[in-house]
This record gives structure tokens, sequence and C-alpha cells, in this order.
């Protein structure tokens, strides 16, 4: 099938990244091209277990974020729209708080057993906070 203009949706970008022909790709995923097509053209979503082999084939975690916060109704709820780019910029942030909480518990200012309760509280706040929306529990 002949690729036709596309919109630039992440998966047709990763794709793209690694320069493969769409039916390449297919053949990679164990989809049909058409399918290919329609999820790449945002026609038809994807379901989850299509993104993670998305994700897995074209070594890119990021679409699993993408598919979240875009697509998932749930997802749309609790996870923070991460662009691209800033992926790595919010997971330095994440493993910020985490060495903060960690110095918490080394200098005794909180027990080991409130360390898992205060990195959840601190990243949630964070993650909703990125997501701008109101922290929901």
């Amino acid at each position: 099938m002949a690729e036709t203009k596309e919109s630039a949706t992440l998966y047709l970008a990763k794709r793209k990244e690694l320069g493969w022909s769409r039916e390449y790709a297919s053949e990679q995923l164990g989809i049909s091209d058409d399918k290919l097509e329609r999820i790449e053209n945002e026609k038809q979503l994807p379901n989850p277990q299509d993104v993670l082999i998305m994700s897995d084939v074209y070594h890119a975690p990021e679409l699993c974020n993408y598919y979240c916060s875009r697509d998932c109704e749930i997802g749309q709820l609790y996870v923070p729209k991460v662009p691209g780019l800033a992926q790595a910029q919010y997971t330095l942030e994440q493993l910020s708080i985490m060495i903060e909480a960690l110095q918490l518990c080394v200098e005794r200012k909180i027990d080991k057993g409130e360390i898992s309760k205060e990195l959840y509280d601190a990243a949630y706040k964070d993650a909703s906070a990125k997501a701008g929306k109101k922290a929901v529990r």
C-alpha cells in the first residue's frame, strides 16, 4: 500500500525515525499494513496490546504515555501528558523527588516506613500539577 499524506502522530514519527516502510513495520509488529495506516492517521485507535508491541519493537517507551494520556479514558484523568522531548526531563524530575525522599530517610527526618507514602504523595502531587488537574484520590 502506498503511503499518502499523513498526520504526524507519534506512532508514525517513531516508525519513520527507524527508516522503516509501513510494510516492514507491520511485519515486525504482526499487524496488517491497513491497520497500521489507520492507527498512524488516527482513523483507528490502537488497542493497548498494539501500543505495547509498538513500544517494544520501536524501542520507544514514550508511546505508552502517548496512548495513555491521549486515548485511554482512565489515563486521560490520571496520566500526565509528557511530550516526547520532555520525557527525559520528566524522568529526571521524578528521580529528583525520589532522591530527596531518600535523603530525608537517611537524615532520619522521615521514618523508613513512611518513605513509600512520602514518595507517592510527592510524585502524585507533581504528576497532577503537570497534568493541570486537581489531585483526586
